[in-house]
């Protein structure tokens, strides 16, 4: 069960069911939606494919100029 901090927060909550196949596709998805707090459920044998699709999607952008 989750409760809800005390203050007056709107809270949403999005349940998503997906593979290490599309793990990249929904992080995209949550980023697009401004989405940043997430409690994730894996399988063990699934989370090196969870971490290495977070560091590409998360990862900050730089652009170098010559």
């Amino acid at each position: 069960m989750v409760k809800p901090s005390v203050s007056h927060r709107n809270v949403q909550y999005f349940f998503r069911k997906t593979g290490p196949e599309n793990f990249r596709e929904t992080l995209r998805d949550l980023k697009h939606r401004s989405i940043y707090s997430i409690i994730v459920d894996t399988k063990l044998e699934s989370l090196p494919q969870f971490l290495t699709a977070v560091s590409v999607v998360y990862q900050p952008n730089y652009h170098y100029s010559v």
